[in-house]
């Protein structure tokens, strides 16, 4: 043992014991630890309940040209919806193993994401992004909402619909819709203009490189829009504000009358 004397108490002039040293010592650590916890929790907290964004403000919208304009409107305006592509043709399968196709779309606003299931990275916040446009627009019925998985190797129609299940998202208007590999592919990089490629190995939670964009659609089946699914802190919440402003503003829009048909009958001598 050490011949140090021990730390004395200040009012009876007696060596504090080292048990009382020890203990204190540890009554430390745990309140550091407690405070340790605390502050993870609260940031968790504060990352899953983002504050609820103001429309109006100063709301950033992705143009078609890839830039961005400030908008204090609560929808985007009409050069902010500029026609830039068109979804013309698609064969697939939704979670219920209906056929769906391009043209069933038509004559109605919609909205796709692009997700899979086995991701455990950015698509289950997409969803949970859809599932929040899906309640914003509670008053707008027949707009669509489209989800396409990006692994329909393995997102079969039950492996869909149990996802659905699992991550609210079980309404009459969401679709998840899969397919061949090749169909699939081609839409989303030919068609909606986006990536879509094996991911690294070392990076097990996201296998698939895919786009976190929202897609706007007219009901031409014109891409009018694309919009951040996510930001830093989960769910772009103040994004899908503005999605859903743009929607109500297609929805406003008139569809452009198609000219009739020139008669065969008038260009003969």
């Amino acid at each position: 043992m050490s011949d140090a004397p021990l730390p004395m108490n200040p009012e009876d002039d007696a060596p504090i014991p080292e048990a009382n040293l020890g203990l204190g010592h540890k009554l430390a650590w745990v309140v550091l630890a407690l405070g340790i916890v605390g502050l993870i929790g609260a940031a968790f907290y504060k990352k899953m309940h983002p504050p609820e964004p103001q429309l109006g403000k100063d709301l950033i919208i992705k143009r078609h040209t890839g830039g961005a304009v400030q908008s204090g409107s609560d929808a985007p305006k009409p050069e902010d919806l500029a026609v830039w592509g068109e979804v013309k043709k698609f064969s697939l399968i939704d979670q219920s193993g209906a056929a769906i196709e391009a043209r069933d779309l038509r004559g109605e606003v919609w909205v796709a994401n692009f997700i899979f299931t086995r991701c455990a990275g950015t698509c289950p916040q997409m969803t949970r992004a859809m599932a929040d446009l899906n309640r914003e627009l509670d008053d707008q019925p027949l707009v669509k909402l489209i989800s396409f998985t990006m692994d329909p190797e393995f997102d079969t129609p039950e492996v869909l619909s149990k996802y659905a299940f699992t991550h609210d998202a079980v309404s009459p208007r969401w679709k998840f819709l899969t397919g061949d590999k090749t169909e699939v592919y081609r839409l989303t990089r030919d068609e909606f203009h986006l990536v879509v490629k094996p991911n690294d190995p070392s990076v097990p939670e996201e296998p698939i490189i895919h786009s976190s964009k929202f897609i706007l659609l007219d009901r031409d089946g014109k891409i009018r829009g694309r919009f951040d699914g996510l930001s830093q802190d989960g769910p772009n919440l103040e994004s899908m504000k503005t999605l859903a402003a743009a929607v109500r503003k297609l929805r406003a829009e008139k569809s452009p009358e198609k000219s009739p048909e020139k008669s065969t009958e008038s260009k003969q001598p």
